[in-house]
């Protein structure tokens, strides 16, 4: 009798535990894939990934990448090898494009959740999970045709499983703790080796762990024979087909210059990383001060300084690289969720008065940004008549005082409920409404309709990589004007595609027709599209 109770309390725990993987798997797959085809292909950087792809597709060459049919060596294959996946299955689409993205960060809040729940508390995993999915960043970045949905998942995959091996001292961890390392390092290379290495020796050091020992218990000749065994064969392949030329662009252009100089004018100052972290980990980034605080006064407890580190360093590293995105500080993001999950799930424990100088703070800033979209929307000439998208931004600073007035009604509850709920639905009505308005204004999208895809399609210095994405074809790039003035004499009716600051000098040897002129959207630059007729 005994034993038939405990089979069916077994088995209901069992169906429970799979119930909650569901609603986290499904609930976080329907965030992230929220109209993910309702937008076109046209930031610059989803636009080269998606049309990289597309070629290497159309060619059927899994080896070297390229775009507009030439060389392309800013990043490994990874994410190239699942859009091919999805054209395959789907068609050329925005669609398949981005699939994969929403499903590997469906994977990165899965796995958090199971490893937060294992060692910090089901209330904690919760807790993270919707930290991570009330972060309108977090949500748009894996909307993206971009690599880094593929880096961050394989990052967070990589020092979970180390940690886990480090807790369990488990050796079955270590296979996905070197799995994850060399997909990481096939999505984006080195920096998969590099970020996690500098975790785990720091935190080794700091547990006084950093012995021959231990390291003997990772494995690592066995480790290295592992990654090597994933990583090299496209490697060494995509090296002997391009004769080193995508190898010395990938390394040295593409990691080594970004780290020691600035690249594409994306500098800036060296707190730029943490602010890229702190907003982009809106609304409950306002407790990260109050969450590192927490981990510190528990530092026996090894997870939580492992996560401390973890946002440390990525964050730090980035500071001191001399190119700096808001994405590439990224990988800290679920680690940082664990940091806050837990200090969250531990707080109806403590006062609530050191929490409402952080809702004060985070009300003005919610005040201020309707008004900062407002009179940005205003200032640009195309976009002046979609002001009133900045009205759907209120959502926000309602959101904040709720949870203000909860904070002084001693209600911690109620005020993770209002801070989560205002940005979810922020994020709903931002790609179910806003930012498809916006898409819309591309100059793209405006004047695909005026090409004649039979005619042909040159472009001179600069173009929006998109039109190749959406032409599907070759657009032969001039730098030179007496080359085009050849090519246009033997191509009476041709269209150019290019910069509205190069018109006087494209002028200079041909009455050009100016079909379209718009400023390109997130852009300084004004596209325009030329035709000989």
């Amino acid at each position: 009798m005994n034993t038939i109770h405990r089979k069916t309390v077994g088995d209901l725990s069992f169906i429970g535990e799979a119930i909650k993987i569901i609603i986290i798997m499904v609930t976080s797959f329907f965030f992230f894939s929220l109209n993910v085809d309702g937008n076109m292909i046209y930031i610059l950087d989803e636009a080269k990934n998606a049309e990289c792809a597309r070629e290497m597709f159309e060619q059927g060459d899994v080896i070297v990448p390229t775009f507009n049919y030439e060389l392309r060596t800013d990043k490994p294959p990874l994410h190239y090898f699942f859009m091919m996946l999805a054209y395959q299955l789907f068609g050329v689409n925005e669609l398949s494009a981005r699939i994969f993205s929403a499903f590997f960060g469906m994977l990165t809040v899965l796995v958090t959740f199971l490893f937060t729940k294992k060692y910090f508390g089901e209330r904690s995993a919760w807790l993270a999970c919707l930290v991570l999915l009330s972060s309108l960043h977090f949500l748009l970045e894996f909307h993206l045709a971009v690599p880094d949905p593929f880096l961050i998942f394989f990052i967070t995959a990589t020092l979970l499983s180390f940690l886990s091996f480090f807790q369990d001292k488990d050796p079955r961890f270590l296979f996905p703790f070197y799995i994850s390392m060399a997909l990481g390092v096939l999505a984006k290379g080195p920096i998969a080796i590099l970020l996690p290495g500098l975790i785990i020796f720091l935190f080794l050091i700091f547990v006084k762990k950093m012995k021959w020992s231990f390291i003997v218990r990772l494995k690592p000749f066995l480790g290295a024979l592992l990654v090597g065994a994933i990583v090299l064969p496209w490697y060494v392949a995509v090296h002997i087909k391009t004769d080193g030329a995508w190898t010395e662009g990938f390394f040295l252009e593409h990691n080594v210059q970004r780290f020691t100089e600035t690249k594409e004018g994306h500098g800036g100052s060296f707190f730029l990383a943490p602010v890229f972290v702190l907003i982009g980990l809106l609304p409950f980034s306002i407790f990260v001060f109050q969450s590192f605080r927490y981990a510190w006064s528990h530092k026996q407890n090894k997870g939580l300084v492992f996560c401390l580190l973890a946002v440390s360093v990525i964050t730090l590293f980035f500071a001191v690289s001399q190119t700096r995105l808001p994405n590439y500080t990224m990988p800290a993001y679920p680690f940082l969720a664990i940091l806050i999950g837990t200090y969250l799930a531990d707080i109806r424990k403590r006062s609530l008065k050191h929490l409402r100088a952080s809702l004060w703070v985070y009300l003005l800033l919610m005040l201020l940004l309707p008004l900062a979209i407002f009179f940005g929307l205003r200032s640009e000439p195309d976009m002046m008549h979609l002001w009133y998208l900045s009205l759907y931004f209120l959502v926000l600073p309602i959101g904040a005082m709720l949870a203000l007035y909860f904070g002084y009604k001693r209600k911690p509850g109620s005020i993770i409920t209002s801070l989560a709920v205002s940005f979810i639905l922020m994020s709903f009505l931002f790609f179910t409404k806003i930012f498809p308005q916006v898409d819309r204004q591309n100059p793209v999208f405006s004047s695909l309709h005026l090409i004649d895809n039979s005619k042909p399609v040159v472009h001179y210095k600069r173009i929006n990589p998109a039109y190749l994405f959406y032409l599907k074809r070759p657009i032969k790039k001039f730098n030179n004007l007496n080359e085009l003035e050849t090519f246009l004499a033997h191509n009476k009716e041709a269209y150019v595609i290019s910069r509205a600051r190069y018109i006087d000098e494209l002028n200079d040897i041909n009455e050009f027709k100016l079909l379209f002129k718009k400023k390109d959207l997130f852009e300084s630059s004004t596209t325009v599209l030329l035709s000989t007729e």
